[in-house]
C-alpha cells in the first residue's frame, strides 16, 4: 500500500465550523434514491459531459484501498454501468475534466494497480475510452487537479501526489489538445496532495483551493489571500445554475464570490465525507456529489445541493450623499438579500430631475447637477433576474460649486496612453518612463485594463464586469456595468481630448461613453481567438482590436495593415499599439516578440530574452515604442 493511501485512510473527520458573518443560503441537501447506483468508493473522480450533458465518474478506491475501473454515467435520475470496448485500466484519484477543444472529457493519471501514479492520458467521447500518446507528459501523479480555463483558454492540471517522485507535487501543466506543456510559474501553490481546482465563470478566474486559494494568469499562479480561509477543499465545482462556485471541506459546503469564501447554511448536510466527488448536473441545476470516505465504510451517497430559485434583490441599506462640486457621491451598503443570485450593479437617482448614473460597488457618483439645487438620491440593485425596489432617500445636498470650465490645453496628437496592472498598481509610459497612475478601483484585482489621461494626473480603469473606475482629472462618462455582458471586458480605450472612451470585451463587443462614437464591433462574429486589446486612431474617429492570435479587426477610418492571424505564435499576443501617424501599428506578444504593419518600424523586440511575461506597449510621442512587463520592467525601442 502507497503512503499517499495510507494517509487517506487515516485523516479524521472534523465538525464544520460555525458560519462566518454574510454566509451564503442555499435551499438545501438533498440525498437522492437513484435505481442503480456504484459500490461505495472513495477518490473517484467525475466530469461534466457537456456533449451528453451526463456526469461520468471513472474508478475509485474501494473498501479495501485497491483502485477499481468502471465507468458510470448520471443522467439526471439514476447511474448507469457504461459497457466499453476499451478502458483506462483501475484507477483511483485520477484526474477528470471537459476539454472544450477536443469535445471530449480528458484523464490523467491516478494510481493504478502498480500502487504509484501513471502517466497516461486518455479521452472519453462519450461511448468509449481512447488512449492519447502526447509527445511530453507530466510525471504520473495522482490527486491531481485538472480544470479548463475559459479565461485564458487553456486546460490546466496543477498538483498532486507520487511516491516516485518523492511525494506531493506543485508543478503546473497545460494541455493543447495533442500535446503538454510544463508551465514553470515562478509563484505556486504550497500545496498539499490533493487539491481541488475549478473554472469561476462568476468571476472568471481558475481557483485552486489547497494550502490558501490561489489563481491562475495564464502564466503564474496568484496568492488570492481571502479573510476567510477554510482550510484545504475535498472537491469543487462550479453551479451554473445559481452562478456559483461551490468547495466541500468534509462536512461543510462553501462558495467564492470573487474575494472571500461564504460559508453555505442549509437545514440538512451531507455525511462529512473526504476523497467524494463532485460535478455540476445540467438535468437537476445543481451540484452533485458521490462518494467519499466518511471515517467508516467507504459510502455510496449520491446528493444533489440545489440553490433557492432566484428573485430580486433587497434594496440596498445605509444611503448617504456627499456634495463634490456638480457632482454628488452616493455611498451605501450592498442589500442583505441578493435573491440568491448575485448582484451585478448598482443605479442611483437623482431627485428632482431623474438624473441617474450606475456602477458595480459603492460609491456612485452623479454628475452634472445643476448649481444652486438640492437634491437626494435613492438606489436600488440589479440581478440577472431583475432591480430591487429603491432605497430610501439620502440626506438632502446643495450643489453649491460652479461648474469645472473646460481644459484649454490642446489635446495631443496622438491617443491617450494605455494603462496595465502591475504588481497591483496602475501604470503607464510616459516619455519613456514608468509612471504610477491614481487607480479609482476600490481593489486593485478587480481592474483588467485602463487608460491614462494625457495629463498623467488621472486614469480610467474597467473591470471584467464593465465597471468604470476615475481617478484624478479622468471624468466619468458611463460604464457597462449594468448590462449583462455575453463576454468580460478585457479592456479600455481614450479619445484623444480624454472626452469620451470605449469598452471592449473578449468576443470584440464595444461600448461607447462621453464622445466616443460607436463604429462596430466582432460582438455578433464567432471568433477564432478572444479579442484582448484595443487601440483608438490618432484622431479618435475609429478604432482597431486586436485577438489572441494577432487578428486585427478595424472600424472607422482605422484601415487595416495586416495581421498576424494567420501565424503560428510562440506565445499569445496581448496588445497593438497605433504609429504615431496612424497609417500602420505594431503588435507585441507576451514573450515581447513584435510585428509590424503598415508604416511602422522595427526598432527591437524582447523575443527570446528571459524575464517577466509581457502585459503591453505604448508609443513614444513622436517615434518608436515601449515594452512593458509584468514585473514593472520597461524596455524603450528609438523613443522620441
Amino acid at each position: 500500500m502507497s503512503p499517499l493511501l495510507l494517509m487517506a485512510g487515516t485523516l479524521a473527520i472534523v465538525a464544520a465550523p460555525a458560519a462566518p458573518a454574510g454566509a451564503s443560503t442555499y435551499s438545501d441537501w438533498e440525498q437522492l434514491t437513484p435505481a442503480a447506483s456504484p459500490p461505495g468508493r472513495a477518490s473517484d473522480q467525475m466530469a461534466l459531459d457537456e456533449a451528453t450533458g451526463e456526469i461520468v465518474m471513472y474508478g475509485g478506491m474501494n473498501g479495501q484501498l485497491d483502485p477499481t475501473t468502471g465507468t458510470w454515467t448520471w443522467d439526471g435520475s439514476t447511474w448507469t454501468l457504461r459497457t466499453t470496448a476499451t478502458n483506462p485500466g483501475v484507477r483511483g484519484w485520477e484526474s477528470l475534466a471537459w476539454d472544450p477543444v477536443s469535445q471530449k472529457v480528458l484523464m490523467f493519471g491516478g494510481y493504478s494497480s502498480s500502487g504509484d501514479g501513471n502517466p497516461q492520458t486518455w479521452t472519453w467521447d462519450g461511448t468509449d475510452w481512447t488512449r492519447l500518446f502526447p509527445a511530453h507528459s507530466p510525471p504520473g501523479r495522482a490527486y491531481g487537479a485538472l480544470a479548463y480555463d475559459a479565461a485564458t483558454s487553456q486546460m490546466v492540471l496543477f498538483g498532486g501526489y507520487s511516491n516516485s517522485v518523492g511525494g506531493v507535487i506543485r508543478d503546473t501543466w497545460t494541455w493543447t489538445g495533442t500535446d503538454w506543456t510544463n508551465m514553470n510559474p515562478v509563484h505556486t501553490p504550497q500545496s498539499n496532495d490533493h487539491p481541488a481546482m475549478a473554472y469561476d465563470a462568476a468571476h472568471d478566474q481558475l481557483i485552486v483551493m489547497n494550502g490558501g486559494t490561489w489563481g491562475w494568469t495564464g502564466s503564474d499562479w496568484a496568492d488570492l489571500a481571502p479573510a476567510d480561509a477554510p482550510g484545504d477543499a475535498s472537491s469543487m465545482a462550479y453551479d451554473a445554475n445559481a452562478g456559483r462556485l461551490i468547495a466541500d471541506t468534509g462536512g461543510a459546503t462553501w462558495t467564492w464570490n470573487g474575494a472571500n469564501w461564504l460559508q453555505i447554511e442549509t437545514p440538512t448536510t451531507p455525511t462529512p465525507v473526504i476523497n467524494g466527488s463532485m460535478a455540476y448536473s445540467p438535468s437537476n441545476l445543481g451540484v452533485l456529489t458521490f462518494g467519499g470516505y466518511p471515517g467508516g465504510p467507504w459510502t455510496d451517497e449520491t446528493w444533489l445541493l440545489s440553490p433557492h430559485p432566484a428573485s430580486a434583490p433587497g434594496a440596498p441599506l445605509n444611503v448617504a450623499a456627499t456634495a463634490s462640486g456638480t457632482r454628488a457621491d452616493v455611498s451605501f451598503d450592498p442589500p442583505s438579500d441578493d435573491g440568491h443570485d448575485p448582484v451585478t450593479g448598482y443605479t442611483v437617482t437623482a431627485s428632482p430631475g431623474g438624473a441617474t448614473a450606475s456602477g458595480a460597488t459603492s460609491p456612485i457618483s452623479v454628475a452634472g447637477l445643476s448649481h444652486g439645487q438640492t437634491y437626494t438620491f435613492t438606489v436600488h440593485a440589479t440581478n440577472s433576474t431583475g432591480d430591487s425596489i429603491e432605497s430610501g432617500s439620502t440626506n438632502p445636498v446643495t450643489i453649491e460649486s460652479l461648474p469645472t470650465p473646460p481644459p484649454t490645453t490642446p489635446p495631443a496628437p496622438h491617443p491617450s496612453p494605455p494603462a496595465f496592472m502591475v504588481g497591483g498598481k496602475l501604470v503607464t509610459v510616459i516619455d519613456g518612463a514608468l509612471v504610477q497612475l491614481p487607480n479609482g478601483a476600490p481593489t486593485a484585482d478587480t481592474v483588467v485594463g485602463g487608460a491614462s489621461t494625457h495629463s498623467g494626473d488621472g486614469a480610467w480603469s474597467v473591470s471584467a464586469h464593465g465597471g468604470v473606475f476615475t481617478s484624478g482629472d479622468a471624468p466619468f462618462f458611463g460604464s457597462a456595468a449594468a448590462l449583462t455582458l455575453k463576454a468580460p471586458i478585457v479592456g479600455v480605450a481614450a479619445l484623444p481630448d480624454d472626452r469620451g472612451y470605449w469598452l471592449v470585451a473578449s468576443d470584440g463587443g464595444i461600448f461607447s461613453f462621453g464622445g466616443a462614437k460607436f463604429y462596430g464591433s466582432t460582438g455578433d462574429l464567432h471568433l477564432k481567438q478572444p479579442v484582448v486589446g484595443v487601440a483608438p486612431t490618432p484622431d479618435g474617429h475609429g478604432y482597431w482590436l486586436v485577438a489572441r492570435d494577432g487578428g486585427i479587426f478595424t472600424f472607422g477610418d482605422a484601415a487595416f495593415f495586416g495581421s498576424t492571424g494567420a501565424l503560428v505564435l510562440d506565445q499569445p499576443v496581448v496588445g497593438v499599439a497605433p504609429t504615431q501617424d496612424g497609417h500602420g501599428y505594431w503588435i507585441v506578444a507576451r514573450d515581447g516578440g513584435v510585428f509590424t504593419f503598415g508604416t511602422a518600424q522595427f526598432f527591437g523586440s524582447l523575443g527570446g530574452k528571459a524575464g517577466a511575461p509581457v502585459v503591453g506597449m505604448t508609443t513614444g510621442a513622436h517615434t518608436g515604442y515601449s515594452i512593458v512587463r509584468a514585473d514593472g520592467t520597461v524596455s524603450n525601442f528609438n523613443v522620441t
